[in-house]
């Protein structure tokens, strides 16, 4: 059951990434791999001091400053709908389907 249309249109980019805090990492375990454990899923096994390093470094600019958003200012288009949420999660025969495409 389709309630209204709550909005459409042009929006910033509403997720955060920290591209640089990201590669930071990855060229931290990369130059650290030779030492490391790895699972069976190929995971690095670390320990909670260096686990606590790697994730400061995900959240932080390699220098140690703030975190830049690399998403900032992107946008994205938007159409959002609004549905009680007793329709898709009450017991019977509900189901709600969503199909969307992108095209440029």
């Amino acid at each position: 059951m389709l309630r209204r249309l709550r909005g459409a249109g042009l929006r910033d980019d509403p997720f955060f990434f920290n591209l640089d805090g990201f590669n930071a990492t990855i060229a931290d375990v990369v130059a650290a791999a030779p030492s490391l454990i790895f699972d069976s899923a190929g995971c690095p096994n670390v320990d909670p001091t260096t686990s606590a390093a790697l994730v400061t470094q995900l959240a932080s600019a390699p220098d140690g400053g703030v975190a830049y958003d690399h998403f900032a200012l992107f946008n994205v288009l938007t159409l959002t709908i609004q549905v009680k949420t007793s329709a898709v999660t009450s017991t019977g025969n509900r189901v709600l389907g969503v199909w969307a495409s992108t095209h440029q």
